[in-house]
C-alpha cells in the first residue's frame, strides 16, 4: 500500500558531510544525518537534523544541525553548525543531543530534544528556545520529561512531537521498556511543565508478524478535515523501518490505518533500502510533504516525498 499514498523523490536531498571519523572533534556529521524537520520562515526553509559519526546512531555523541534552502532542493549548511551540542561533563545531556522537534509559540521557537549522559544510554527530553532559529539557549527547566513512571517507559523517553489544540499542548513521545518502544502522551498548558496522561501507551506495538511489531516511535500529529492524524515509525523483526499512520477524533484514542504502512523502504540497492521513516510532515502551499530518514546499511541520509492526504482521508471512516 505504501506507493499508493506517497511519491518519493528519486534520490536523497541531504547527505553526511566529510569522513566518518572525528578529527580534532570537528567532524560531527560524518556518517549519519537523520531525524529531519522543516520549518518555514520568511520564505526560507530551515532543515533541522541530527548528525553523528556513530555507525549505530545510538550510544555515541550526537549534535543538532541546520541547513537552509529557498527551494527544497539546494541546501546550505549553517556556518554556525552545530546549533545545539552536548552539555558539559556530568550534565544530563553530556553525550547525546538529538532528535529535535520545534514548535512556535508567540515570537519564540521551542525545541524539544533528547539528551543522554556520557557512559549510559538513558534518554530524557529537554528544551531549548530561540527567537531566530539560529541561536539556541538550553532552558533551565530541562529535562522536561523523563521515563521510569510506567512499565513501558522504564528505561527512557525520547523522539517526541508536540501538537497544539484548544489551548493545550500535546506531547506524543516514545517510551522504551528496555526491549521495545511504544508511544505515550503528556500534556502541558505552557510547553514548560508536562504531565503524562496515562500509565499505558496511547499506541502499542503491532501484532505478531506485522510491519510494526518490534518498535513504534517518532510520532508526528497534524489535523486534517477535523481528524487527527499521527504519522509514526514502525520496525519489523528484521529491523526494517517504515512509516505508518493512526487516526483519532480526540487525541486520546487512536486507531491504526488499515492500509499501513503508508511509505515503505526502497528496492535493494536504493539509498533507503533498510529504512524510510523517522519522518516529519509539512505543508508547502497546497501540497503536503514527508521529510524522512533513509538508511542503507549504516548510512543515513534525508529524503523527500509527496503525501496524498485526500486519498488517505478517503480510506478513513469514523
Amino acid at each position: 500500500m505504501a506507493d499508493t499514498f506517497t511519491k518519493k523523490q528519486e534520490n536523497f536531498i541531504f547527505s553526511p558531510k566529510g569522513l566518518p571519523y572525528i578529527f580534532l572533534g570537528k567532524n560531527w556529521e560524518g556518517r549519519v544525518v537523520y531525524h529531519p524537520q522543516i520549518i518555514e520562515k520568511d520564505g526560507q526553509y530551515y532543515l533541522f537534523y541530527t548528525g553523528t559519526t556513530s555507525a549505530k546512531a545510538i550510544c555515541f555523541r550526537h549534535d543538532i544541525g541546520l541547513a537552509i534552502s529557498s527551494d527544497l532542493k539546494e541546501w546550505q549548511r549553517h556556518k554556525g553548525n552545530p546549533v545545539l551540542s552536548p552539555g558539559k561533563t556530568g550534565a544530563w545531556d553530556s553525550d547525546l543531543v538529538a532528535h529535535s522537534f520545534i514548535i512556535k509559540k508567540d515570537d519564540l521557537y521551542y525545541m524539544f530534544y533528547d539528551g543522554s549522559p556520557k557512559g549510559e544510554w538513558s534518554e530524557v527530553i529537554g528544551l531549548a528556545t530561540s527567537a531566530d532559529l539560529l541561536n539556541w539557549q538550553k532552558h533551565e527547566n530541562s529535562p522536561v520529561l523523563q521515563g521510569k513512571d510506567s512499565w513501558w517507559d522504564k528505561n527512557h523517553v525520547s523522539r517526541c512531537g508536540v501538537f497544539w489544540e484548544n489551548g493545550l499542548y500535546y506531547m506524543f513521545f516514545a517510551g522504551h521498556d528496555g526491549l521495545v518502544e511504544r508511544i505515550g502522551l503528556a500534556t502541558s498548558p505552557d510547553l514548560l511543565y508536562w504531565q503524562k496522561q496515562s500509565p499505558e501507551p496511547v499506541l502499542d506495538l503491532g501484532t505478531k508478524g506485522e510491519w510494526d511489531e518490534q518498535h513504534i516511535s517518532d510520532p508526528r500529529v497534524i489535523k486534517f478535515n477535523d481528524i487527527f492524524l499521527m504519522f509514526y515509525t514502525g520496525y519489523d523483526k528484521k529491523g526494517k523501518g517504515r512509516l505508518g499512520l493512526a487516526y483519532s477524533q480526540d487525541l486520546l484514542r487512536w486507531q491504526r490505518f488499515k492500509q499501513n504502512p503508508i511509505m515503505g523502504i526502497g528496492q535493494p540497492g536504493d539509498w533507503d533500502q533498510d529504512e524510510a521513516c523517522r519522518a516529519d510532515i509539512f505543508q508547502d502551499k497546497e501540497q503536503y510533504f514527508i521529510i524522512y530518514s533513509g538508511r542503507k546499511g549504516s548510512k543515513f541520509r534525508i529524503g523527500l516525498a509527496q503525501l496524498d492526504l485526500p486519498k488517505i482521508l478517503s480510506q478513513i471512516h469514523v
